[in-house]
This record gives structure tokens, C-alpha cells and sequence, in this order.
């Protein structure tokens, strides 16, 4: 039995002598895979789910409306009125007071379109246009990108029901370069509210010359 264990003994210290005596081989060839699956890594790099919550206004943000809310209503009963005057009259659509619910469904149907975010993916080159040897193939990849992107709309709310609670719309959108991404979510941000403010006061004077 001590034999034995005199055995093993002999044998353990061999092993840490072969590694000892090798350690240059080891250490090159772990440098070695560790370059080579870095190189792949960033050669190969899986986009990224790139998650954004969309928010609407504050209660303290809806109320600086009030005002433009308030001329709103006396524009729109005064308009009533002058069309239960003359019935022979064109209706002329009625102007929406602005809160965080009709500012956030603008926003979004801005979204769905697309336009801006093709136009985000162009500006921020999303898409490596260099390569692409054909200009339409590009344009056909920049719009196939630009309709990958989720919207998701909110669930389970009140989180009553089992499974995933989502409070507000959410994007999903798979990018390789978070950076970039980020960008062209300021700019996709600034041009649709731009885009929305534009909106609200070309049909306000429209309204008010009718």
C-alpha cells in the first residue's frame, strides 16, 4: 500500500515537471486560439438587440397646452355653430387638442412609415454601402433593414395576466455598431417630433385662414 501511494506521488510530480518544462509551448498555443477566436469574434460579431423605450409626455409637459387647448375648444364650438348656420357649408375638420395621447399616436405613425428611419440608416451608415456594387441592390438592403425594425405595443398592463408586462411601446432593432445606432435614434427622435411640430402648426394656420 505505501508502495502505492509512493507511486502516484512520483507520477503527480512528473506531470508538474512536464508542464514546467513546456510551459512556452502551453502559453503560445493559448495566446494562439485566444487571438484566433477574438479575430473571429470581431469578424463574425452577432448584432445586437437593441432595445428603446418610447415615452410619452409628462402631466407637467401636457400641461403647458392648455392654453392652445382651451382656444381649441372655443375655435371648434364656434365652428359647430356656424355649421348648424349653413348646412349647405363644407365641414372642415375640427382641430385635436394636444395631450400625450394624441402627440404619442402622431409619433408613431410617423414611425411606421419608415422614412426617416431609411433615412437614419443612410446618414449613419447603418449598411456599409461600400459593399454593394449595385445602387438599387443597396437602396433594396437599406429598406429591408428599415422594415426589420419592431414596434411593439404595450401588454398586460395592469399585469393581471401571466406572461410579459410592457408599459409603453418599445423598438427592437438588430445593429452591429451601438454607437451608431444611438445616432440615428437622436436623429430619428428629433426629425419625427420636428416633422410633428410642423404638422400641428401648418393645419392650425390652415384652419384658422379657412
Amino acid at each position: 500500500m505505501k508502495k502505492k501511494i509512493e507511486s502516484d506521488e512520483i507520477d503527480l510530480i512528473e506531470v508538474f515537471i512536464n508542464i514546467w518544462n513546456n510551459k512556452l509551448k502551453i502559453a503560445a498555443i493559448t495566446a494562439i486560439f485566444i487571438i484566433i477566436s477574438a479575430a473571429y469574434y470581431f469578424k463574425f460579431k452577432p448584432p445586437l438587440n437593441a432595445k428603446t423605450i418610447i415615452l410619452p409626455i409628462t402631466i407637467f409637459e401636457e400641461k403647458t397646452y392648455s392654453a392652445y387647448n382651451l382656444l381649441i375648444k372655443n375655435l371648434n364650438e364656434n365652428e359647430n355653430e356656424n355649421e348648424n348656420e349653413n348646412e349647405n357649408e363644407n365641414e372642415n375638420e375640427s382641430l385635436n387638442q394636444i395631450n400625450k395621447i394624441y402627440l404619442l399616436d402622431i409619433f408613431l405613425e410617423e414611425l411606421q412609415t419608415k422614412k426617416i428611419i431609411i433615412e437614419a440608416i443612410k446618414k449613419y451608415q447603418l449598411i456599409d454601402q461600400s459593399k454593394f456594387n449595385d445602387e438599387n441592390k443597396y437602396l433594396e438592403a437599406v429598406e429591408k433593414y428599415a422594415l426589420s425594425l419592431d414596434l411593439l405595443r404595450p401588454v398586460n398592463i395592469d399585469g393581471s395576466k401571466r406572461g410579459e408586462t410592457r408599459l409603453n411601446w418599445k423598438i427592437e432593432f438588430k445593429v452591429n455598431d451601438q454607437k451608431k445606432w444611438d445616432q440615428a435614434l437622436s436623429f430619428i427622435d428629433n426629425e419625427i417630433n420636428r416633422n410633428i411640430q410642423n404638422y400641428l402648426t401648418k393645419n392650425f394656420i390652415t384652419t384658422l385662414n379657412n
